[in-house]
């Protein structure tokens, strides 16, 4: 029991020593290495009063990761669910961030990135429709991107 209980801690501050992860990736992660699950949750409760892992901090820090990458608030939000970090925690560091407020600077700066790379000979139909397609794969709201490509690329 003390054995497994090492094993599983070792294996947990592995994982943490790559990159920050959420209690519930640790406890997944854990789980599927095949140790029991009573065992993974004592150890993700020591690691959490350690501040090992702190979602909190984890949710900041992949929230900024994600900006950066060019993502809007609607793909922000899938990826960090799929962290399993709670809509409420979501909800407060997106106001903490003004992800919402910003998503009209953030997704023109990500146009103006897609624009160039788009060859200068191209429809401009087919252009419009080609950075409308990528900016809602980005997680942009259709109303803002609308607003921008209309007044960026007229006709």
């Amino acid at each position: 029991m003390k054995n497994d209980f090492d094993r599983i801690w070792n294996t947990a501050l592995g994982f943490l020593g790559r990159r920050n992860h959420t209690a519930f990736e640790l406890e997944r992660k854990l789980l599927q290495r095949g140790f029991d699950k009573k065992n993974v949750r004592e150890i993700i409760s020591k690691c959490s009063q350690l501040r090992f892992v702190d979602d909190n901090v984890t949710g900041k820090l992949y929230l900024s990761e994600l900006i950066r990458k060019g993502y809007g608030p609607h793909r922000i939000r899938y990826e960090m669910y799929k962290k399993g970090l709670g809509k409420q925690l979501i909800d407060e560091l997106f106001i903490e961030e003004n992800v919402e407020k910003n998503e009209q600077s953030m997704c023109e700066k990500v146009l103006v990135k897609k624009n160039k790379l788009i060859p200068p000979g191209k429809n401009p139909k087919k252009r419009k429709a080609l950075l409308h397609r990528f900016l809602l794969s980005r997680g942009f709201s259709r109303s803002v991107i609308l607003d921008l490509i209309g007044k960026n690329h007229p006709g």
